[in-house]
């Protein structure tokens, strides 16, 4: 397993109650929630950026799962970040 689907995969488990699978996330958060969410989505990202170069240096080949990728974008976006640069398309 590649270490960025790692590292997905234990973000994804900090969310049990939101799915993947779902058509439509509405997440309904106070302030303080938003503002922590961000601030672990921010060093996620740092982490998934680390985790990135770590596999392109050591040849690991790229085998995100789609669903990942998506709930990290979709709560993201719901906090006002963009992971674009992490999930870009080569």
């Amino acid at each position: 397993m590649c270490v960025m689907s790692m590292v997905m995969d234990d973000w994804q488990h900090r969310f049990p109650d939101l799915t993947p699978n779902q058509n439509s996330l509405k997440i309904t958060l106070l302030e303080q929630e938003v503002k922590v969410i961000r601030e672990e989505l921010v060093e996620l990202k740092k982490l998934l950026l680390a985790a990135k170069a770590y596999d392109d240096a050591t040849g690991q080949p790229d085998c995100e799962i789609q669903e990942k990728v998506d709930l990290i974008k979709r709560i993201a976006e719901a906090v006002g970040l963009d992971f674009e640069d992490v999930f870009r398309s080569e």
